[in-house]
């Protein structure tokens, strides 16, 4: 409307016409009288927001709370709010604040249910108010941001390894030292990692290797999660791909495990590698991201001194033949090795990487890994009950 009146101006002096310069001045009067007005009321709102709870699963719902007041003190005017918000977290909300005064506040609420794992930013708060005519309008972005954390989804399963070799009582451990004496220990190679005081001399000078005491046997039962990361080894994308699925599914069996007694590691190649609870190492997959990694460098941090006697469940995409031979070290004696991979005959994969990938499969089975393959349409409860049967898991 301003420019309709700037443009008149002229127009109606070219012309001759006085109703133009004076319908122009009008125009333009009006416009620069509803800026003046809407400039001097405030937008310096203030924003608590309060996200309850802070951490769900992919696609469970939460809610938000915003508390908007005025500045303390002062006034703010009518004004129509939208909440910034990340794609995964859905449609943007709107709202009406009502005019505000002294310590008048506004209590806004909104549900979320995000799609994506990961870290999402909610706020600021975006906010605008126009003049009583509707010309102009005041915008401004307030209060601060809030974080809300979506969580692998984490699935139920059954099943359990077998006891045994995995599981060796404290009281067992006694009775061992008590019947056979302190020198009759067991021993292995020294790995990187075990204590200098662990070394047992007669045993290293006897075999001319570093061998080290494997007395102390553990009173849980010991399990590594691996998670393969390596982006050209995964099929799909998003939710549906085959990364995410080995996400939800190390996150379901980490869970599991922790909370039938054993001592979980989580191996996905960063500095954080290593013993967790079920909060932390949900905590660790819920910002995992593919990227780039080594799997001879996974099976090293797999192979300490803790996995000895354990079970090492392996996800993630497809593998190779020199995938299966740096994975063989880690279905040994004494520790069960259980592997949930996709099938590339399930994923559609060209025939000739389809033909090799499920050779490698079966490659891997015979060197000791209870596999199980999946598809697109694969629940993770289902692979890994298909495991635990084949392996006879109970």
């Amino acid at each position: 409307m301003l420019a309709c009146g700037v443009a008149l101006v002229p127009c109606g002096f070219a012309l001759g016409s006085i109703d133009l310069v004076r319908i122009g001045t009008l125009l333009g009067g009006v416009v620069l009288v509803a800026a003046a007005f809407a400039a001097r009321r405030t937008l310096d709102l203030t924003v608590e927001r309060v996200v309850r709870p802070a951490r769900v699963q992919v696609d469970e719902p939460t809610t938000v709370t915003l508390v908007v007041a005025a500045p303390r003190g002062g006034a703010s005017p009518a004004v129509r709010a939208e909440e910034t918000l990340g794609y995964a977290l859905g449609d943007r909300p709107r709202f009406v604040v009502p005019g505000l005064r002294g310590d008048a506040s506004c209590r806004l609420t909104y549900g979320v249910r995000p799609t994506a794992r990961g870290r999402h930013r909610l706020g600021p708060l975006a906010v605008a108010q126009a003049d009583p005519l509707g010309l102009t309008q005041r915008r401004a972005l307030v209060g601060g941001e809030a974080e809300l954390v979506a969580l692998p989804r984490l699935v139920r399963l059954d099943g359990l390894p077998a006891a045994g070799a995995m599981a060796v009582s404290e009281g067992a451990a006694r009775h061992r030292s008590a019947a056979h004496g302190h020198d009759d220990v067991t021993v292995r190679e020294y790995r990187e990692g075990d204590e200098l005081r662990r070394v047992h001399w007669p045993a290293t000078a006897r075999t001319g290797e570093v061998m080290v005491r494997q007395e102390d046997l553990p009173s849980r039962r010991s399990a590594t999660v691996v998670l393969d990361p390596r982006p050209d080894r995964h099929l799909g994308s998003g939710a549906v791909g085959t990364f995410e699925w080995a996400v939800s599914a190390a996150a379901s069996v980490a869970t599991h495990l922790a909370g039938r007694g054993f001592d979980v590691d989580l191996v996905v190649d960063d500095p954080a590698d290593g013993p967790g609870t079920p909060e932390t190492i949900v905590d660790r997959l819920a910002l995992l991201q593919p990227h780039g990694a080594r799997l001879p460098e996974l099976v090293r941090r797999a192979s300490g001194p803790r996995s000895d006697t354990g079970l090492v469940v392996l996800v993630g995409g497809l593998v190779d033949a020199d995938d299966i031979r740096a994975l063989q070290p880690l279905a040994t004696a004494g520790r069960r090795a259980v592997a949930l991979l996709p099938d590339p005959a399930a994923w559609r994969v060209d025939d000739a990487e389809s033909a090799s990938g499920g050779e490698a499969l079966s490659a891997l089975a015979r060197a000791g890994w209870v596999v199980a393959r999946t598809g697109p349409a694969t629940a993770v409860a289902a692979a890994w009950a298909d495991a635990t049967e084949a392996g006879e898991l109970a």
